[in-house]
């Protein structure tokens, strides 16, 4: 290593991939012979847009505040061979996602998991931040890729690409960015409300998968299909009714972080299955990820001392503003300027005011000289008004006021017969859902409530259903009656299934 440079990391290998670049397995290189595996999240372009390094920034940001030991820790970000990159902690193990693959999980271990992930979830929310007050962080990303175990059983939440929290230093505006992965997304989420029961939601869906060993269904979501646990233990079913309440389209009808605490230990209380820790062990070696290559592995990259950001800061989003500084000889000669130019108008201003232009003497014989502007123009002689003489036209002639008829009594009206009592239409019960749930359902530009909207009568004939989301809205025209379809499901856009 050179005097110029502090660390080097020598990639190993790929962790994963995604939109902003890819995350490397790397051997941190220190003075001394000092070595430490670790994760690298680097970005994929030198040149990185605004928003994207915002909240590049504000995952560091987040996971330097959090103390937890289920959040991997982080060190401030750098530049690493001209990329902005971000060292975290290396954690050994596989994700959830790849773990699932070869089927469910036993009834302990899924508990033990949902129960760990919602203490962490409870715990960043309240904890405190840099002010004092609580952080209310939200991660807005649950799902199996993003939760990892190590295979001693440890837990780890992964990705705050997409957190939100409250604190003085952070740069990206999140309230109006949905983020998240498709199938996994609160409704009310769609709407832009977020709050710790999105978090439940997702991970609800998670729940369900390590159960069950296979995503809810698109009827299951939306409340039209029971879940077939009939293969499961007592246990397992406990855990199936508290994933579905927790993946409710009402939020608040989900259970909180701690409620979910408690369901899952009285589970594991009563559980006779594999722990967590047993299963960990004969699971995770046998799906971890090692020996992934592409162009980076086996480069090292350099972090120089020209590249280290503040340590008391991360670089700010635009440089500061040089401030002007006036020395004494700088006012001095403002001042000097300022007062002969004030000296020069008064000055003229009295030259003006004492100057008038001469009058030429009237010469005997000579013709008197008049200044235009003196010249008056004579007025015309008055003429007295002519007085006009009435004449017998003129004269007014004495009118007759018009003779005014008596209006005509009115015709008798005949009484008309009472209109026969309209006969009660006959109603139809019609369903409405969409994909993701939670849209607003307008009908016949009546709000009824968000979907799914189930078992909603409507009577015969023609109607008008519009659906409307946080980013989009749709509408069609639907016929009520006999041999009609009785459900209709949203799609986005003007995707729409019609069902019998």
């Amino acid at each position: 290593m050179t005097e110029t440079e502090t660390r080097r990391y020598r990639i190993k290998g790929i962790l994963g991939k995604g939109g902003f670049g890819q995350v490397y397995h790397a051997v941190m290189e220190g003075v001394g012979g000092f070595e430490k595996e670790v994760a690298i999240k680097l970005l994929r372009d030198e040149d990185v847009p605004e928003n994207t390094l915002k909240r590049f920034r504000d995952e560091a940001r987040i996971l330097g505040l959090v103390r937890d030991r289920a959040v991997v820790t982080v060190d401030p970000p750098t530049r690493l061979g001209g990329r902005w990159a971000l060292v975290m902690e290396f954690v050994d193990g596989a994700s959830l996602h790849r773990l699932l693959k070869s089927g469910p999980m036993p009834t302990a271990a899924a508990a033990a998991v949902v129960a760990e992930v919602a203490r962490a979830l409870e715990r960043v929310y309240v904890q405190p931040g840099p002010s004092g007050a609580p952080l209310r962080l939200l991660h807005r990303d649950i799902k199996p890729g993003n939760i990892q175990l190590t295979p001693d059983g440890q837990v780890k939440l992964l990705d705050f690409g997409i957190a939100k929290a409250e604190f003085e230093t952070r740069e990206a505006t999140t309230n109006a960015y949905i983020g998240g992965t498709r199938g996994f997304i609160a409704p009310e989420r769609m709407e832009g409300i977020d709050s710790p029961a999105g978090d439940i939601f997702s991970l609800g869906v998670t729940a369900h998968w390590m159960v069950l060993g296979e995503r809810p269904t698109r009827r299951q979501m939306m409340g039209l299909e029971a879940v077939d646990d009939a293969r499961l233990d007592a246990g397992g079913r406990r855990l199936v009714r508290l994933a579905t309440r927790m993946r409710s389209v009402d939020a608040q009808e989900r259970p909180t972080a701690g409620e979910v605490q408690e369901i899952c230990q009285r589970i594991l209380d009563q559980s006779q299955g594999t722990t967590l820790q047993c299963w960990a062990a004969a699971q995770v070696p046998r799906c971890t990820v090692r020996g992934v290559e592409d162009a980076m592995v086996g480069s090292v990259l350099s972090e120089t001392l020209e590249a280290l950001p503040d340590s008391r800061s991360f670089p700010p989003s635009e440089p500061p503003r040089p401030k002007r500084r006036w020395s004494m000889a700088t006012a001095a000669g403002a001042a000097l300027m300022l007062g002969v130019a004030v000296a020069i108008v008064a000055v003229t201003g009295l030259a003006v005011a004492l100057w008038q232009p001469p009058e030429a003497p009237a010469a005997r014989g000579a013709a008197q000289v008049v200044h235009p502007a003196r010249v008056t123009t004579p007025r015309p002689p008055a003429v007295a008004p002519l007085r006009s003489v009435p004449t017998k036209r003129d004269t007014p002639r004495p009118t007759t006021p018009p003779q005014v008829r008596p209006p005509a009594p009115p015709a008798p009206v005949e009484p008309k017969a009472p209109a026969p009592a309209p006969k009660p239409a006959r109603t139809r019960t019609i369903t409405i859902s969409s994909v993701p749930l939670g849209a607003q359902l307008f009908v016949d530009g009546k709000p009824v409530g968000r979907t799914p909207v189930m078992g909603f009568r409507l009577p015969e004939g023609k109607h008008t259903l519009r659906l409307s989301s946080a980013i989009e809205e749709s509408s069609i025209e639907v016929r009520v009656g006999a041999n009609q379809p009785s459900r209709y499901v949203w799609k986005g856009g003007e995707r729409w299934e019609r069902h019998h």
